[in-house]
């Protein structure tokens, strides 16, 4: 029986050699090759992780409107959407750690 949670074909992460930017910090580069998700795939990275469409709708700064309407397949759900679904879902990444990296991006 095939799991309805299957990122092998659809999402391929591929680290990137380091390299040093001017301020001489090391910065990872990664890849990522981007297939559409769709509502189905969508709706079972939620199942998979612990966190509602409201919750996730403010992950994401987005409207909890919209989040449902990615899940009934209203509206397409946007690539930055869909790899962060997809990292949770696979445990690549945390909660936390996305809402830390959020944070550094803003310079909180």
């Amino acid at each position: 029986m095939e799991s309805s949670l299957d990122m092998s074909p659809g999402f391929f992460i591929r680290p990137i050699s380091p390299t040093c930017s001017d301020n001489h910090e090391i910065s990872i580069r990664i890849m990522m090759l981007y297939v559409p998700m769709t509502a189905t795939e969508f709706r079972a990275c939620l199942a998979a992780i612990p966190l509602s469409q409201l919750a996730f709708s403010r992950l994401l700064s987005v409207a909890p409107r919209t989040v449902r309407s990615w899940a009934l397949a209203e509206r397409q759900i946007p690539p930055h959407a869909a790899m962060i679904a997809r990292l949770l879902a696979t445990k690549r990444i945390t909660v936390k750690q996305l809402q830390h990296a959020a944070m550094t991006q803003l310079g909180g």
